[in-house]
């Protein structure tokens, strides 16, 4: 499975689970699932949280990269809630701080100081 999305309405928590080397097709369903989910969740919240595995995520081709940069400025765009995101290196940690510079997300090492972060 290259992703995989479950949501606690209690804490307002998305949790994404992301592995695998993505084609752009997979990016194109998982931001197609990823924004139905969003928008259902803004019908009921004014924006949530996100803690996103993606330690079994490599760094990703140039385009998927660019791709989830594109998609990132409209999702915090409509949502202000922190996103926090689980990597395992140093290499993950630096595409996903490249490619998604917005302000309320974060990425971590600890899985404890990522979920910390997100709901204090």
């Amino acid at each position: 499975m290259d992703y995989f999305f479950s949501y606690d309405e209690q804490s307002n928590l998305l949790k994404v689970t992301q592995s695998g080397y993505w084609s752009l097709e997979i990016f194109d369903r998982f931001k197609q699932e990823f924004l139905a989910l969003h928008s259902e969740i803004l019908t009921r919240h004014h924006s949530y949280r996100v803690f996103a595995q993606c330690t079994d995520y490599p760094v990703q081709s140039h385009e998927v990269g660019e791709a989830f940069s594109v998609f990132f400025a409209k999702l915090m765009a409509e949502n202000n809630g922190r996103y926090a995101i689980l990597v395992g290196s140093a290499l993950n940690k630096m595409q996903a701080q490249r490619v998604i510079p917005q302000p309320h997300v974060k990425t971590f090492t600890s899985s404890d100081a990522a979920m910390a972060w997100l709901m204090a």
